[in-house]
């Protein structure tokens, strides 16, 4: 393989940040981050936890692949309360259109710590996650507010599926704002 050749300095780790989304080789600050780079990250990481989840347009976007879109909400009243009282995330204040039927599966979406991840990927992995699931009888997929992985147990009850996926905003972390949404 030939190099093309360049003027100055070449950066190995130029090839590597242009592929990936990932924070690679941010510079060091004794046995630490520089003190930027980690200020930046921390308030992305707690912009990302504060931010709201807009409920109208991920059902939307569900409902664009053909889906049955309730929703429910947690018994946190708002996002504050949510993050100061982790209890009241994992029980449900009201739930639309919860009806128990015959279901293989249902799937949750909840915004937990990170409603960007939501916004992201939710949509994007259900589209494939369905895909693979021919003759499965599918619950509505229930969108979730101020909601945490537990909270998919009284949704499961209410429609009396098989099994239960609970896909959930991940916590951010300091290298990433806006991780998958997980099970």
């Amino acid at each position: 393989m030939t190099v093309p050749a360049t003027e100055g300095p070449v950066d190995p780790s130029a090839r590597l940040r242009a592929a990936t989304r990932a924070r690679v080789a941010l510079g060091r600050a004794g046995d630490a981050l520089p003190t930027a780079e980690l200020l930046a990250a921390h308030a992305a990481a707690r912009d990302a936890v504060h931010a709201p989840l807009d409920v109208d347009a991920v059902v939307e976007e569900l409902r664009g692949l053909g889906l049955e879109v309730p929703t429910a909400t947690s018994a946190a009243h708002d996002r504050a309360e949510y993050l100061q009282r982790p209890d009241l995330g994992r029980r449900l204040s009201g739930a639309d259109d919860l009806a128990p039927g015959e279901y293989d599966v249902a799937f949750v979406v909840a915004d937990g710590l990170s409603p960007l991840a939501v916004h992201r990927h939710a949509a994007p992995l259900l589209r494939q996650v369905l895909a693979r699931l021919e003759g499965w009888r599918i619950a509505p997929v229930v969108v979730a507010t101020q909601a945490r992985v537990a909270a998919g147990d009284e949704i499961g009850a209410a429609l009396g599926n098989e099994a239960l996926v609970v896909l959930v905003g991940e916590r951010p972390g300091m290298s990433s704002t806006d991780s998958p949404a997980r099970t």
